[in-house]
Parts: structure tokens; sequence; C-alpha cells
């Protein structure tokens, strides 16, 4: 939450920000935030802030928004809970509304998400208008992974109710996972990555641990869908993004 307020209000890279830490602390595999302005039907999510999803992954939220979300049998459960009210919020796992034959016979469970080895999600819907826009907080963890437990799902319900505001982000569809929105650190790690710096200089140049550049590491492979530097520079060396994004500063 600290860190969320290096971004200005309205920016896509807090959002994404809020919903990295979130799963990590949640130890989910992905994360996801979106509006749903159609949530009975198929249609377009208007914003939304991404973590931890890769190219074959992503496939499976792709599919749900073409879809629409009552095709995912939690979302549709929850959807049906949530009060008309502005601002209500319901957050549930998935054995809180789904049956284990319910989710198992489920075509979207068996087309999309069972071939991405994702499992056990975790959701916060939040009604934004009395017309029916959603916001939907999403986790999943992978499917040899313990589920989702009470105090998780508290931990979710808290956030989502007293901080949806800092979560607005501006539109953009569901395409591959954004490298653009990374946080401020990552930034940095990212640009020293690139120099070729090991991660002890990295530390050292920052300030902070190995333990926590091997974090921030992570978090770019999983932006960029990479998992090592050399596919790193490859996905990097000469692109727009990151022309344009210059020297991040030094220090702390």
């Amino acid at each position: 939450m600290g860190e969320a307020s290096e971004f200005r209000a309205g920016d896509a890279a807090r959002a994404r920000h809020l919903v990295s830490g979130l799963r990590r602390i949640l130890g989910a595999v992905a994360g996801a935030c979106v509006v749903d302005t159609q949530p009975s039907g198929p249609g377009k999510y208007v914003a939304v802030a991404l973590d931890g999803w890769d190219p074959s992954t992503i496939r499976a939220l792709q599919a749900l928004e073409r879809r629409g979300s009552e095709h995912h049998p939690c979302c549709a459960a929850l959807t049906r809970a949530c009060p008309p009210e502005r601002a209500a919020t319901v957050t549930a796992r998935r054995g809180d509304v789904v049956s284990n034959r319910t989710w198992r016979e489920s075509i979207f469970v068996q087309e999309h998400l069972h071939p991405t080895r994702l499992d056990h999600p975790l959701f916060s819907r939040k009604r934004l208008s009395a017309r029916g826009s959603i916001q939907g907080l999403g986790f999943y963890r992978a499917a040899a992974d313990r589920p989702f437990d009470v105090a998780d799902r508290h931990l979710l319900h808290i956030f989502h109710r007293e901080c949806g505001a800092l979560l607005e982000t501006p539109a953009r569809a569901i395409d591959e996972p954004a490298p653009e929105t990374l946080a401020p650190r990552e930034e940095q790690t990212l640009h020293l990555l690139l120099t070729g710096l090991s991660d002890k200089e990295i530390a050292q140049r920052m300030g902070i641990s190995r333990h926590t550049v091997n974090q921030y590491t992570k978090a770019i492979y999983r932006s960029y869908g990479v998992c090592s530097r050399s596919a790193l520079l490859a996905r990097t060396i000469g692109s727009a993004g990151t022309k344009s994004r210059g020297q991040a500063p030094e220090g702390t």
C-alpha cells in the first residue's frame, strides 16, 4: 500500500502493482483485476490489471472475456450473490460457491482453464453501479497446490471493500501480459539487468539484498513471459517500449 502511493491516481501501473502485491501475499500463481460492464454475457472488459500470467495461461482469461463471465462457474455464482447496491462486495473461494462436480463439468474449466494447470480460484466482485458494472478481483493457485483458506478470503474481501478505488485503471484489452506496467523499482532492476550486471552488482547499485533483486527479476520475467535473461534480452532489445524508458535512476 505504501509503494502504491508512488503512482498517480488512475495509473495502470498502480493497479498492477497492487494486484502483484496481493498475489504474492496470497501465494497465488496469477492474479487479475477487471471491470466487467456486462457480467451476464459476452463483452469487453473495460479495464484490466494483470500479474503472473504468461502466454499459455492468458488464453483462458481471453476466452472468458469473449464468452462472458457467466461461463465461469465461480464468477456466475458471485454475480448472482452480489447485492444490487453500489459498492456491495462479495468474496468467495471455489468451494464456497461451486461444488466439485459443477466445477469439473464446466465447459470453460474443461476447455480453457484445465489446460493451464491453474485451479483453486479466489474471487471478489464489487458492484460499481446499479446498472451492473462490476469490478472483479481473481487469483489462482497451481492445480497441485492447496486451496486458499478462510484467512485468504477475509484478507481479499477487506482489501477489496476498503481499497477497491485504488485499483482504478485506464481501459485496455486483455492481450499479452503488459510489460509497460512494471513498478518503479522493477523498472530500475530491468534497466540494470539489460546492462549486463549480476544480481550482486544490481543489489549493490540499488542498495538492496540479492534476495530482493531475485524477487524483482522474477516479476519482470513474469511480466514479459520469459524464463531467462537471454530470453528477456531477445524480447526487449530494439522494442519501442524499452527505447522509451530511458535510463533508470541509480541509488535508493
